[in-house]
């Protein structure tokens, strides 16, 4: 079957209104529909679209075709976040080896991840009282809370309340600094392996999302209505940082191939980077966020 080429008139120029209009490929053809390349297979080699069926456009083709995407999707998450925890660095090496089919991608799992979280956040969120702000007064928080609040003719808790909801908000697109500053965190201790920076963004993206997750399971169990007692909230923070230098322990033997004390000191290092971009995350959301309460 010959391939239709495109019209060329006396002046050289093609005409692509020859090509653009020309009916697509009918079911079964040996062209594909979408760049009319040669099919070998069910599936092009040059775009990757899937033949086109005999029963396309029946609603049992559909039907059968939409279920099968959501399975697939929920397997490769369900197998995605199964071995995010229980595998440590795992898919950070099986993307480095192009085994990427089976999962989902780096930045996919860690926008799910961060969304849940945010979520979880908004509704698990305990609303600012005065006993809050309270405590927050004589530090250099409290102080910037008393002038904001007079700045905008508002009390303190109905400033810190607001200031909140914006942050939240600011926060959801300020969290691509967390990888993006882990990973450069990550080519600095790992200098000598002569690693590209993208792989150090995935190896980051995968910690990240393990880290959203694990503040997660952490948030859901402390109470809406009263503060956990300070002791046992500085418990709960040295056991996340705990967990997190273990799973980073571990992740950094299987990608980076340390082991010992090594792997165990280059990830309390990447520990200390990771609160650090997220703690230079969080304050840029608060900062952006009472500049939108003044000026938006």
């Amino acid at each position: 079957m010959s391939v239709p080429t495109p019209a060329v008139h006396a002046s050289g120029v093609t005409d692509a209104t020859d090509t653009a209009q020309a009916p697509a490929p009918a079911a079964g053809a040996d062209l594909c529909a979408a760049c009319g390349r040669a099919l070998l297979g069910d599936f092009c080699h040059g775009c990757g679209e899937r033949r086109l069926r005999a029963d396309e456009m029946t609603l049992r083709a559909f039907v059968r075709d939409m279920a099968s995407e959501v399975a697939d999707l929920d397997s490769r998450a369900y197998r995605s976040l199964r071995l995010l925890f229980t595998r440590p660095g795992l898919l950070t090496a099986e993307w480095i080896a192009g085994r990427r089919r089976a999962y989902l991608g780096p930045l996919k799992l860690l926008v799910i991840a961060f969304a849940v979280l945010l979520l979880a956040s908004s509704l698990l969120d305990r609303r600012p009282t005065t006993d809050m702000v309270r405590r927050l007064d004589g530090s250099w928080i409290g102080r910037a809370i008393e002038g904001l609040a007079g700045r905008l003719k508002l009390s303190r808790v109905e400033t810190l309340e607001r200031l909140n909801d914006a942050a939240l908000s600011h926060l959801s697109w300020l969290s691509v600094l967390v990888p993006v500053v882990l990973a450069g965190v990550l080519a600095v201790v790992f200098v000598r392996r002569r690693r590209g920076y993208v792989e150090h963004l995935v190896f980051a993206a995968h910690t990240s999302a393990f880290y959203f997750i694990l503040g997660l399971t952490i948030r859901v169990q402390q109470p809406a209505a009263d503060p956990l007692p300070e002791v046992l909230q500085r418990a709960i923070t040295v056991l996340v940082v705990g967990v997190t230098w273990a799973y980073l322990w571990r992740a950094i033997t299987r990608v980076y191939g340390d082991r010992g004390w090594r792997a165990g000191l280059r990830s309390a290092v990447v520990v200390i980077g990771l609160n650090l971009a997220q703690m230079v995350a969080t304050l840029l959301a608060f900062c952006t966020a009472a500049l939108s309460l003044l000026y938006l």
